[in-house]
């Protein structure tokens, strides 16, 4: 409990610090990993030669850079297939509250900034005017799926709400294997913001699955499912499962604006820092985690600093009343789009345990280069 609470108070003093810093990118909800979209921008960059505005090295993406970034295209003098339309048009449908959003993000403490100059419009307003914005004509039970991505949505003046469920069922057969490969996933996600200032995330999930045998091995090698955190058996009379899983995760976090070009986030889950489907930097491969991280975006620099608490996956070896060990993960990524098709990037972290001290406060150094912070540690 030490642990935790020290580290709860270097978010505060995070927040803190930042919140006077004059140099401070926007920040609003994300895209979560794994999403269509990351293929869609992927391929339609690719295809279009049109660059990203941003750094696709940093992930998640915000939907608002997603959606603007597909609206160029689709306003481009850029021949475009079916197929391209149906996928800008997912982009649209799927992060309606963002068709159109203020040159600079809202403040936390600050004057709402303009979508027009003309008006005091607030932005779900300005969205819900837009004519990408598709309605169903008739939801279901007048009210489920008003419109087709979202199961449950509601837009005020000043607040804007998001409710889907989460899906997903594949069975399949390994050769050689008498048993069924199955996932079976049922969870909820909701997204919401207030006032074009607070965002907010959280999603939950339950899962039932009986993997091939390789993920088989290294689950029995780690004792740690991948992506997940504490599990138990799962057995099946209905697909004659004896070996499979059971485990529940959840994701959340809260994002704010400090000032136009800073960001900060506090959360529960997962980031990815690197590009390909594993990063050697950091991947999304673990469990979720707790984290604080600011985004500096400013010029042609996307700026990253990251604190983390990290928890053992697997409790083998701990007593009845013993918590998960826990160390701690400081990183810093800098990157410089340096040409539309060419940035350069930079990265250091350390990860350490202090048994007695919790969080060393030292690491909450914003700037890059640790080693100097190290030495004065009398780490090796």
């Amino acid at each position: 409990m030490q642990h935790r609470a020290g580290f709860l108070w270097v978010a505060l003093v995070m927040v803190i610090g930042l919140g006077f810093s004059t140099m401070l990118a926007g920040q609003g909800s994300g895209l979560p990993l794994g999403n269509p979209a990351y293929h869609i921008m992927d391929r339609l960059e690719i295809k279009t030669g049109r660059p990203t505005p941003f750094h696709s090295s940093l992930k998640y993406y915000l939907r608002s850079d997603v959606a603007a970034y597909a609206m160029g295209i689709d306003t481009a003098l850029i021949p475009l297939t079916i197929r391209d339309r149906r996928d800008l048009y997912y982009i649209f449908r799927d992060n309606n509250e963002w068709l159109v959003t203020s040159r600079f993000p809202t403040r936390i403490a600050g004057p709402r900034e303009s979508i027009y100059s003309d008006t005091l419009v607030t932005q779900v307003e300005a969205s819900m005017e837009n004519p990408r914005y598709t309605l169903r004509e008739k939801p279901y039970l007048g009210f489920l799926y008003p419109t087709p991505a979202n199961m449950i949505e509601v837009n005020d003046k000043f607040f804007h709400i998001r409710v889907n469920p989460l899906l997903d069922f594949k069975v399949a057969k390994e050769q050689g294997d008498n048993e069924l490969i199955f996932h079976n996933l049922r969870g909820l996600e909701l997204r919401s913001g207030i006032d074009d200032r607070i965002y907010l995330y959280f999603n939950i999930v339950e899962t039932q699955a009986r993997f091939p045998n390789y993920v088989n091995e290294r689950i029995r090698r780690d004792r740690a499912l991948p992506g997940a955190g504490l599990y138990k058996g799962y057995k099946s009379e209905i697909f004659d499962i004896t070996n499979g899983y059971d485990y529940l995760n959840g994701q959340g976090y809260l994002a704010f604006n400090l000032s136009r070009h800073v960001g900060l986030q506090f959360g529960y889950g997962r980031n990815f820092i690197g590009n390909g489907y594993r990063s050697m930097l950091l991947s999304d491969f673990s469990n979720n985690n707790l984290y604080l991280k600011a985004n500096w975006r400013v010029w042609k620099l996307h700026y990253q600093n990251l604190f983390m608490e990290l928890a053992a996956q697997s409790n083998a070896g701990l007593g009845a009343n013993e918590v998960l060990p826990r160390k701690y993960m400081a990183a810093h990524y800098l990157s410089y789009q340096a040409l539309p098709n060419l940035s350069f990037g930079i990265f250091e972290t350390v990860i350490f345990d202090r048994q007695d001290a919790g969080f060393e406060f030292q690491y909450l150094n914003p700037v890059i280069l640790y080693r100097t912070i190290e030495q004065g540690l009398g780490s090796p």
